[in-house]
């Protein structure tokens, strides 16, 4: 029997059709270079697999109505005390983010009916009128960049368009969110980087950043900044830090990882909007082994399902939208150049 909260209603599918859907983070790129996923085909539904594979592919991306789809590079090491950058791994980060950026063009000019590179702001517009699912490729963690700002540049021209300087441990741009060994904030090395990052046009993303940190980025950007996936809770970000987003013109982006129902996603969401603004709010699924996700909400391919949830709590369809992705395709226009 089919319950009456998984049906998607006609208002709610005509809102959904109609919408900008931009997911602010997905680590599934770890999965592709390493041979796990392809995202011309929908992996395995089992609820212990870990990673990413089988929660986001070219499937998911039509069911779930995706507009964008931004793609990290992480190059951490589980299980390896890496709780500040080593300088033998230095080739190693490297490495493995130029292996990532590679991959996302490959599974690109692999389905170019499907997919399409975010490069731009207008092309955010240009995967909604094709049909087609944009990817834009992200870092999560500046390790790859080592010491040499540089190195931003050549990301860059690989497609590289939104950036947070550091994970949750410490590396040579900045200190993360779960670093308490004296925490501090930028380094130099970390302005440059952020200077690097204005000049281009990319986005500066602050989601793992130490609150020192924080401070320190919106003191020193001109641009409008991201929260690509956090709660606002005293374990991601604050409600101070909430509403200075709004102030600073950004977007946070509630992550989807470990929320127990699509109800306590909204309830994050409504925090944010009570914070910072309807306009300040958007998506960042995270999605990381379903057993981690929310019951009806389990890939990229089930949005439609939260689209529902809004309706069903009485939300405006303009504010819906917002939500979904206006506001974060609002910053891309704001952040990313144009030509």
């Amino acid at each position: 029997m089919i319950s009456e909260e998984s049906v998607i209603s006609e208002e709610a599918k005509r809102i959904h059709r109609r919408s900008f859907v931009i997911d602010c983070h997905s680590d599934i790129l770890m999965d592709v270079v390493d041979g796990r996923a392809r995202l011309a085909v929908e992996g395995p539904r089992e609820p212990s697999q870990e990673g990413c594979a089988g929660l986001y592919s070219i499937p998911q991306f039509r069911r779930g109505g995706v507009t964008v789809q931004f793609c990290a590079i992480w190059t951490g090491i589980f299980g390896l005390d890496n709780r500040i950058q080593r300088a033998e791994l230095a080739p190693y980060f490297l490495n493995r983010a130029l292996a990532m950026a590679v991959q996302l063009h490959r599974e690109i000019e692999a389905n170019p009916d499907h997919l399409l590179l975010v490069s731009r702001a207008a092309d955010v517009d240009r995967a909604k009128a094709e049909g087609k699912t944009g990817l834009l490729l992200a870092m999560e963690g500046g390790e790859p960049i080592g010491f040499d700002a540089r190195l931003v540049e050549a990301f860059y021209r690989l497609g590289l368009r939104s950036m947070g300087l550091t994970w949750n441990n410490r590396n040579y741009l900045a200190d993360g969110l779960r670093w308490v060994k004296k925490a501090g904030g930028l380094s130099p090395l970390g302005f440059e980087v952020l200077d690097e990052m204005e000049r281009l046009g990319m986005l500066v993303d602050v989601a793992h950043l130490h609150p020192v940190g924080f401070w320190e980025v919106l003191e020193h950007v001109k641009k409008p900044i991201l929260a690509s996936h956090v709660r606002v809770d005293e374990a991601y970000l604050s409600d101070e830090q909430c509403r200075a987003i709004g102030q600073n013109g950004g977007v946070v982006a509630i992550i989807f990882y470990s929320m127990k129902s699509i109800d306590r996603i909204l309830d994050q969401m409504e925090k944010v909007i009570a914070l910072a603004g309807i306009d300040h709010v958007g998506c960042g699924s995270d999605f990381f082994g379903r057993a981690n996700s929310p019951a009806r909400l389990e890939d990229v391919g089930d949005y439609p399902h939260l689209t529902e949830a809004m309706v069903r709590r009485g939300y405006r369809e303009e504010d819906i939208k917002k939500i979904l992705g206006g506001n974060v395709r609002r910053l891309l226009q704001e952040t990313l150049t144009s030509a």
